[in-house]
């Protein structure tokens, strides 16, 4: 497939929430292409390998949380207090069949900037590779 450019995401600073958190819409197409591509339990953990290499200073052994056996991410983790996952979405259920309108990534517990930093990195990390996948 040959890429193409578009915006698959939006951040939303809300000054109202406490600390650096933030929210996040992100495309619908692009999430369904990501929910397409397979990737194996192997794939998924080399993943989260080369971006803590590559990416986060943090050592945290999983900053991806895949959806099942594909390539789209439920949750992004900076640790085992800091995290952003899809709002009003239960652990095991497909984002497309449960969000009619928008997929928004809510984060949790950010008490700085450089929270808020990574994270983007870790977001623009994932949509940068799908086309590898």
């Amino acid at each position: 497939m040959e890429y193409e450019e578009q915006i698959v995401w939006q951040p939303i600073w809300l000054n109202e929430m406490h600390g650096a958190n933030f929210k996040l819409i992100l495309d619908k197409g692009f999430a369904k292409r990501c929910l397409e591509k397979k990737l194996s339990p192997i794939q998924q953990e080399s993943f989260n390998l080369n971006a803590m290499k590559e990416v986060t200073s943090r050592n945290y052994k999983r900053p991806f949380l895949f959806y099942q056996d594909t390539f789209f991410i439920n949750q992004f983790c900076l640790d085992a207090d800091r995290w952003m996952d899809i709002e009003n979405l239960y652990f095991g259920q497909n984002p497309l069949e449960v969000k009619s309108d928008k997929i928004i990534y809510c984060s949790k517990n950010f008490d700085t900037f450089s929270d808020r930093e990574e994270t983007l990195k870790l977001i623009d990390y994932w949509i940068s590779h799908v086309h590898f996948f």
